[in-house]
């Protein structure tokens, strides 16, 4: 699903926001010069690694193991990817080397809440 401001489905809802002090994983602010929009949501694929922010690359599924997500949320949790299929980040769970801190330079800020 292409991202533009606005992502939703049963398990998240995901939204473009334009200010936010907060650093949890519930948040990701993109530099849009070191990716390629436009910024899509897919779920995992069986293959897919991560370079997580601080850690070197680490599948998606051991993330997920890691952070005991059950096998049915998983086949529908949403994966923020850029248009050449590099992954930005795991709502809620991890960010990528490509999350920026409040000194660096960003300008898409992207934050998600549980879908109740």
């Amino acid at each position: 699903t292409m991202f533009d401001i606005y992502f939703e489905n049963e398990l998240f809802i995901i939204k473009r926001i334009y200010e936010d002090k907060n650093n949890s994983n519930n948040i990701i602010k993109i530099n849009s010069s070191e990716i390629k929009l436009p910024l899509y949501f897919r779920n995992m694929l069986p293959k897919d690694v991560m370079e997580v922010k601080n850690l070197g690359h680490k599948k998606v599924k051991d993330i997920f193991i890691d952070s005991k997500v059950n096998i049915n949320e998983r086949k529908v949790y949403p994966i923020l990817v850029d248009s050449d299929d590099k992954i930005l980040w795991i709502p809620g769970i991890k960010k990528s080397k490509f999350d920026k801190d409040k000194s660096q330079k960003y300008d898409i800020i992207l934050f998600s809440e549980r879908n109740k």
